[in-house]
C-alpha cells in the first residue's frame, strides 16, 4: 500500500506490477506496469511521491513513475557467475535512497535518482528476506545544538533521531544500519548499528512501528521485540504464542497492545502456554519409557548369563542313542554327561 492513500501495488510472476484502488471495502483494478525482467518479487513505494520501485528475480531494480507508467531508473544488482541475483526486498527513503536485500546476503544502498551504488553491507551469510526503516522511511530533521553541529545520539535513547534500516535473513540475523548525516553539509554515510541472532531459523519478516519498537518473526514461531536504539546493546524479548492451542499467559492481545503503545519492557518476561507444557510432558514420558525399556533389557541379559553359567557348572544328561529288542521286551539306551 502506498502511504496515506488507497493505492495498492501487487507483484506478479508474469513480470507485471498491477495497481489497484482500495475504497469502500472493495478493490478496483487500475493499471499494469509491464516489464520483461522476470518475476517481480519485491515492491516499495516512495514515502511521499507517486514513485514505485520493483525488484525482480533476475537482479533488476526498476523505478517507476506511476503517473506516466514509465521506468525512469534501472539498477542492475551484481550476479555471482551466471546465476542471477534475486532481489527479495526493497525499502525507499524520502531522499530517494533505495535499500535492497538480495540472495547473496547483501544489503545495498543505492542512489534512486542516478542508479549508482553508495554502500554495501555483507553482514548476512544467506538471503536477505525483509527490510524495514524507521519513521516510515521519512528522514527526520537533524536536531542541532547552539553551535550548529548535530547532537549525539545516546545508545539508550527511546526514539533515535537518525534513520535506521533493519534487515532480516535466512541465517536468523536481524541487523541494523544507521544513516549518519554529515556536519558540513556533505553526503551522508551509512554505518553498522548492531544486530541480534535471536532466531534459530529463518527470519522472514521485520517491521518498525512509530514508537521505535522493531519486531521480527520467522520459522521458529517466535516474536522478537526490541527498541531500535537497543539493537546491539540488549537482547530482544522473545514471545512464543504461535501454537495450536490458546495461550494461557501473554496472549496475542497483550503483544498487540504493547506494539501499539511502544512499551515492550512492560511485557511479562516469559510466556507459558498449553503447547509448551504438552511438549514438555511428552518428552518426560518418552524419557521414562526409554529408561524402563533399558532396565528390562538389562535384567533379561543378566538372567540369560546366569542360566548359562549355572548350566555349564552342573551339567546335564544327554541320551544320544535308544533301541529295543525284537519283541519289545527289552530296551537299551546310552547316556553321557555334557
Amino acid at each position: 500500500m502506498r502511504p496515506n492513500t488507497t493505492d495498492l501495488a501487487v507483484a506478479c510472476d508474469d513480470g507485471c506490477v498491477r495497481l489497484f484502488s482500495v475504497a469502500d471495502g472493495g478493490i478496483e483494478y487500475d493499471r499494469a506496469l509491464s516489464t520483461s525482467d522476470g518475476r517481480v518479487l519485491s515492491l516499495a513505494w516512495h514515502p511521499t511521491d507517486n514513485v514505485l520501485f520493483s525488484g525482480t528475480a533476475n537482479g533488476t531494480i526498476l523505478g517507476w513513475d506511476v503517473d506516466t507508467r514509465r521506468a525512469e531508473v534501472r539498477i542492475e544488482v551484481e550476479a555471482l557467475g551466471k546465476t542471477p541475483t534475486v532481489v527479495w526486498s526493497l525499502v525507499v527513503l524520502s531522499d530517494f535512497t533505495v535499500v535492497s536485500g538480495d540472495s547473496l546476503g547483501h544489503v545495498q544502498i543505492w542512489d534512486g535518482r542516478m542508479g549508482t551504488l553508495v554502500h554495501t553491507f555483507s553482514q548476512h551469510k544467506a538471503d536477505v528476506l525483509a527490510l524495514a526503516a524507521t519513521n516510515g522511511g521519512v528522514i527526520p530533521q537533524a536536531a542541532t545544538s547552539t553551535g550548529g553541529a548535530a547532537t549525539s545520539e545516546t545508545p539508550r535513547s527511546r526514539r533515535p533521531r537518525s534513520l535506521r534500516v533493519f534487515s532480516a535473513g535466512m541465517d536468523g540475523l536481524v541487523a541494523a544500519m544507521r544513516r549518519v548525516a554529515s556536519s558540513d553539509g556533505g553526503p551522508c554515510r551509512w554505518v553498522k548499528a548492531g544486530g541480534h541472532h535471536s532466531h534459530s531459523h529463518d527470519a522472514l519478516t521485520v517491521t518498525v512501528n512509530a514508537a521505535g519498537v522493531v519486531a521480527s518473526g520467522g520459522l521458529d514461531s517466535q516474536l522478537c521485540v526490541v527498541d531500535t536504539a537497543d539493537v546491539g546493546y540488549r537482547q530482544p524479548r522473545k514471545y512464543v504464542w504461535f501454537c495450536p492451542r490458546t495461550p494461557r499467559i501473554c496472549p496475542p492481545t497483550h503483544a498487540t497492545h504493547a506494539l501499539r503503545h511502544g512499551r515492550p519492557r512492560a511485557w511479562p518476561s516469559t510466556c507459558i502456554n498449553h503447547c509448551s507444557r504438552g511438549v514438555l510432558w511428552c518428552l518426560v514420558v518418552v524419557l521414562l519409557l526409554l529408561v524402563f525399556t533399558s532396565v528390562l533389557c538389562g535384567l533379561w541379559f543378566l538372567s540369560v548369563r546366569f542360566c548359562v553359567r549355572v548350566g555349564a557348572g552342573v551339567g546335564c544328561l544327554c541320551v544320544p542313542g535308544l533301541d529295543r529288542s525284537h519283541r519289545g521286551r527289552w530296551s537299551a539306551l546310552r547316556r553321557h554327561r555334557v
